[in-house]
């Protein structure tokens, strides 16, 4: 660059370049805020996906319990048809 303040070539390459760059940094930053948007959705679904896992395994939890119950309640059936069987053989005879 020379000291007076005569434009050269090389000052308006530079001064292109200069645009360019300014260009460029302008479109790099909108396409970092679209990822950043992106990012953003994306760890939204992350959060509602472990939330719907969580219900999902607190649902599983409570239906197991419910099995396990049925299952309970059908042995004591079974006990008590065996008993009334073995009671009605009984007094039958």
């Amino acid at each position: 660059m020379q000291l007076d303040d005569t434009p050269n070539s090389s000052d308006g390459d530079l001064l292109g370049k200069f645009k360019q760059l300014i260009a460029e940094n302008k479109s790099l930053t909108e396409r970092l805020k679209e990822c950043e948007n992106i990012i953003a959705a994306r760890e939204n679904e992350i959060e509602m996906l472990n939330q719907l896992v969580s219900e999902a395994s607190e649902m599983r939890s409570s239906i197991d319990n419910q099995l396990q119950e049925l299952k309970s309640l059908q042995d004591e059936t079974d006990q008590m048809k065996k008993f009334i069987k073995n009671m009605a053989d009984f007094y039958d005879k």
